[in-house]
């Protein structure tokens, strides 16, 4: 179903273009897909350890989608598309290192990205930065001490986090 004027002018193009990570993926990247499957479990199990509450499986499924359109983009983009069978060298450490703002600067390109080429909607870019967002908070969820439970944003003392939050900010004030 398109739901708007840009999308169906993307599945109309004849100038398609393929990003995210490939079909055999878990073939290629084991300690990745092991990441993608723990990011799953991390956004849709409680813990005693996740300063937020589940989400439904529908909506991990969806961050889902865009973290592995992102690090496709990333791999094939950043890393270049020269990587072997059974690479674990391909991770979510790899791509997100440190906490800083700067490390954000990815996921700015691809937002960035996918305004360029696949002329994208405000919301859908919003949609994109919430699940990143996730992905984010998953990557640093054991160095986190933000307390949630005590009056604190979760995850409000890593840096990108914060970063991403305000290009949230900035997409959803876009929306119509």
């Amino acid at each position: 179903v398109v739901v708007n004027q840009k999308a169906k002018q993307r599945h109309s193009s004849a100038t398609a273009h393929n990003y995210g990570l490939p079909n055999n993926y878990e073939t290629l990247f084991p300690n990745l897909a092991k990441d993608l499957d723990n990011f799953y479990q991390y956004m849709t199990t409680p813990s005693a350890s996740v300063q937020e509450s589940p989400i439904r499986k529908a909506t991990a499924s969806v961050y889902i989608r865009h973290a592995k359109l992102f690090l496709g983009w990333y791999r094939d983009t950043v890393v270049g598309i020269n990587c072997v069978q059974g690479d674990d060298s391909f991770t979510i450490q790899l791509v997100l290192p440190r906490k800083d703002a700067k490390c954000a600067q990815p996921i700015i390109d691809f937002i960035l990205w996918l305004r360029r080429t696949r002329n994208i909607s405000d919301s859908y870019e919003a949609n994109m930065l919430r699940g990143l967002t996730k992905l984010v908070k998953y990557r640093f969820r054991n160095e986190s001490t933000a307390d949630p439970s005590y009056g604190e944003k979760s995850y409000s003392d890593i840096p990108v986090v914060r970063e991403l939050r305000k290009l949230h900010r900035d997409a959803n004030r876009r929306q119509v």
